[in-house]
């Protein structure tokens, strides 16, 4: 196998060489792997050490783009539709699409006598779609790669994985120029009319006709023409959503040059936006919210409301790849989603920090008072029931502020500018490691980044290491007493870790 790119030494490289000792211990692990922090490249690096331990990496995915790219990156053998059958031989590495193979079983068969020298490395292993084909392979070692491992969504993850390696925060990202800047504005709209269904999101009837109002399309013309963007795309909750979104493009902003994309039937709208370049608007919908990259995208909006924090992250982030001349990504987003997910007025909940080592998981049991009656509190944003003692919400990431500002109905506000975050801390602590910071220093970082959750994590390492450091970070920031003591009653006695990283 031919490895042409090196991995990163801050992120990429602690994460390939962490792989083999999860799996050493659990025989499976999660790799936390958000957007443009270079999945491929540490499954290809991964994949090459597989072989020469002499065992059989299978790569499982569900989407064609995702196979080929797998496939080139690891000079990987596809079993896709046009294969019926092949021998799963030591050497090579198998690339397949879970639809193909499920239904092979002689290949199934072949995968199942390997046993435990077969090593299953599935991409965006939150989706449950690879549940049944893990199953058949149970003496096999596991690596999962998502964005998004958040176990409201995906209660499944720790019945098939044991571990999770947390990668870079998306400000990491964003600082080091691996993802495009985002600039954030938030519609606060009347969404009373919204409904959840059975599943936990809100029905496509009653996203319908909450924004299929001529005030709410009024205001996303409106406030498009104040923008100079290069390419937009849109995303809605249906495709019925879409069709009267496209009617009124049409009838009412027709110097837009607008096309639809629902499906993979529907890929001469989609070569219109991309390839054939004649439109500048593209209306969709969640078809696109992941596997789909266009550099040229700098607009996003979310014209829909979602209660899904995997789905919110994938339709947010579609813009947020680098291209010449762009210097940044808008979001508009007219679905109260920020608001929804923890964001406020100086905070983006698409690019906050979030702990995914705490979202993987079912949230732990609160702790009891002397009387045995459990100390507890609703999150506000998805009414989770949660510790009291805690500053933000294990179940959809919201952090309680300390003084939360609250939007106006029909007014679009401008979330702050991560940019000023990422100058702030890079102007004081530009160079150093993490673990070499002192507790005010830390202090610092974790406010101005809004790095709470990573920076608590590294506080509670370090107390492990120096007893009276975690107490030491609590007051720079201004914790309370009780928070240091909640932490310390509720501190694992196994071994911290967290990611050395090097502040640029």
């Amino acid at each position: 196998m031919n490895l042409t790119t090196t991995l990163r030494p801050e992120y990429q490289l602690p994460i390939y060489n962490e792989i083999p000792v999860r799996l050493a211990k659990e025989k499976s692990v999660i790799v936390q792997s958000p957007a443009r922090s270079g999945k491929s490249v540490i499954i290809s690096h991964t994949v090459a050490r597989i072989i020469k331990a002499g065992r059989i990496p299978l790569i499982l995915t569900h989407r064609s783009k995702i196979q080929t790219q797998l496939i080139k990156h690891c000079d990987g053998v596809s079993i896709d539709a046009d294969v019926e059958h092949i021998f799963i031989t030591t050497g090579k590495c198998f690339v397949a699409m879970k639809q193909t193979l499920a239904k092979r079983p002689s290949i199934l068969k072949q995968l199942t006598k390997l046993g435990s020298k077969l090593v299953v490395i599935s991409d965006e292993c939150h989706s449950g779609i690879f549940c049944k084909l893990l199953d058949l392979l149970p003496d096999a070692y596991r690596i999962g790669f998502t964005a998004t491992p958040a176990w409201k969504w995906a209660k499944w993850l720790p019945d098939y994985y044991k571990s999770l390696i947390h990668g870079p925060q998306v400000l990491d990202l964003t600082s080091q120029g691996n993802i495009t800047p985002i600039e954030y504005y938030e519609m606060r709209s009347d969404l009373d009319t919204l409904r959840k269904g059975s599943n936990g999101e809100y029905t496509e009837e009653s996203q319908f006709s909450t924004f299929d109002r001529a005030k709410l399309y009024d205001g996303l013309f409106t406030e498009l023409d104040k923008f100079t963007f290069n390419k937009c795309i849109i995303f809605t909750a249906s495709k019925k959503a879409a069709d009267a979104l496209g009617l009124q493009f049409k009838n009412h902003a027709p110097h837009y040059s607008v096309t639809t994309f629902y499906s993979g039937k529907d890929r001469l709208d989609l070569a219109k936006f991309t390839e054939l370049d004649q439109a500048n608007v593209l209306i969709t919908v969640s078809a696109l919210s992941e596997g789909f990259d266009h550099p040229p995208i700098d607009m996003n909006v979310l014209w829909r409301a979602t209660s899904s924090l995997p789905m919110f992250i994938q339709m947010g982030m579609r813009g947020a790849t680098p291209h010449p001349g762009k210097l940044k990504t808008t979001v508009l987003d007219f679905g109260g989603n920020n608001s929804r997910f923890g964001g406020q007025r100086g905070l983006v909940a698409l690019t906050m920090d979030r702990d995914w080592n705490a979202l993987w998981q079912p949230p732990p049991i609160p702790p009891r008072t002397s009387d045995g009656v459990a100390q507890i509190k609703n999150c506000p944003q998805c009414d989770f029931i949660i510790s009291a003692m805690s500053k933000s919400c294990c179940n959809c990431g919201y952090i309680y502020p300390d003084a939360e500002v609250q939007l106006k109905v029909g007014e679009l506000v401008k979330i702050e500018n991560d940019l000023a975050v990422v100058a702030a801390i890079n102007n004081r602590l530009n160079g150093q490691r993490i673990s070499s910071l002192t507790p005010e220093q830390l202090a610092i970082y974790a406010t101005q980044r809004n790095k709470k959750p990573f920076a608590a994590r590294v506080a509670k390492a370090k107390e492990q290491q120096e007893p009276g450091w975690l107490g030491k970070y609590a007051a720079a920031i201004g914790y309370k007493p009780g928070w240091v003591k909640w932490q310390l009653e509720n501190m694992d006695s196994a071994h911290i870790e967290f990611h050395d990283i090097l502040i640029r």
